[in-house]
This record gives C-alpha cells, sequence and structure tokens, in this order.
C-alpha cells in the first residue's frame, strides 16, 4: 500500500507538501521605498519550504490585510515578493505594477474626495520554480506609489482586532 500512496503522491500536479503562516504584525510606509512586512520582534515576515525535487514548483498563495490612505483624492501602492535559496542573497520575483512614479497594483481613486481609505484584503497568487532541493525562503514588500499628500500603506493596520495575513506555499510535483 505504501508504494501506491508514494507513486499517487509524485504525479504530475500532486501537492507534495504545504507550509502556512500568520502574521498579525503592523507594517507602516509612508512613501515610495520598498520596506519589508515585518513579524513578532520587528523582523522580516519569512517563510521557508526545502523542496523534495528540484523539479518540482512552489504555488505561493498570500492574503494580506491592508489598509491604504491618502489626503487626496487617489491612493495607490504595491507587494513585491523576493525569494532567496538556501543561504543566498533576496532577489525579486514579482514585483507589481509600476509607472515613473511608483507601485500602483492596488488602491483606488475616488473623484472629488478631499481624503481617502482603503481598507481590504489584498491577495497575490504565484508559482515559482526556484529548480533546488536547498531551502527557499519568501518575503514581502510594501510600497506606496507616491510619497505627497501623506500617504500610508499598512498591512494588519489593527492586531489587536482583525489584522492578520496569511501565507500559504505548496510545492508541487511537475515530471517530465
Amino acid at each position: 500500500m505504501s508504494n501506491f500512496v508514494k507513486q499517487r503522491n509524485l504525479m504530475n500536479g500532486a501537492v507534495i507538501q504545504s507550509v502556512y503562516s500568520a502574521n498579525s504584525y503592523q507594517t507602516i510606509n509612508n512613501g515610495t521605498s520598498y520596506q519589508d512586512i515585518l513579524s513578532a520582534l520587528a523582523t522580516p515576515w519569512e517563510i521557508s519550504i526545502t523542496p523534495k525535487s528540484s523539479t518540482s514548483v512552489i504555488n505561493l498563495m498570500a492574503n494580506f490585510q491592508a489598509n491604504l490612505q491618502r489626503s487626496t483624492n487617489g491612493a495607490f501602492c504595491g507587494i513585491r515578493i523576493q525569494r532567496k535559496i538556501g543561504a543566498g542573497a533576496y532577489s525579486t520575483i514579482f514585483t507589481p505594477v509600476t509607472d515613473s512614479t511608483g507601485a500602483f497594483d492596488y488602491g483606488m481613486v475616488a473623484v472629488g474626495a478631499s481624503s481617502i481609505v482603503l481598507i481590504s484584503r489584498y491577495q497575490l497568487l504565484i508559482r515559482d520554480a526556484p529548480s533546488t532541493t536547498s531551502t527557499v525562503t519568501y518575503k514581502f514588500q510594501i510600497s506606496n506609489r507616491e510619497s505627497t499628500a501623506s500617504p500610508i500603506f499598512s498591512i494588519n493596520p489593527d492586531s489587536i482586532t482583525d489584522g492578520q495575513s496569511f501565507v500559504i506555499l505548496d510545492e508541487v510535483a511537475v515530471l517530465s
């Protein structure tokens, strides 16, 4: 019976393993530089997985509690994803839609309003192919599109009552 289970788990598209992380630490950015989303102890929120096969892909599913504010009629921001393999350096694997002013993957315009506040869930779904069996670590960074008119982009804005974000990493078998 164990051979059947092992063979079944290695079929194309089968989830080999899954890692989950939750974070309720508040991170605030009021500028256009990317800033790490933090976890408890004010360290970067990281989630790691060690692939069992170098041909696997990692499905990354992230759901962030987000709050975006600005004292004019529009506010935009974005979240980018960085990855490191083993003890290597981080590199960016996902960048939000960006123009010469900054990131604008997420936001809203309220014509005629003197200020806006947007509180919602920000979701990212990506498939990564790190081609390794070394530990793969992901982290997330936030940025506003503009630094004028007092922008505030926060993740987990109210960690006491409802501010919590989640990430799931699924290693998925991809056989040739």
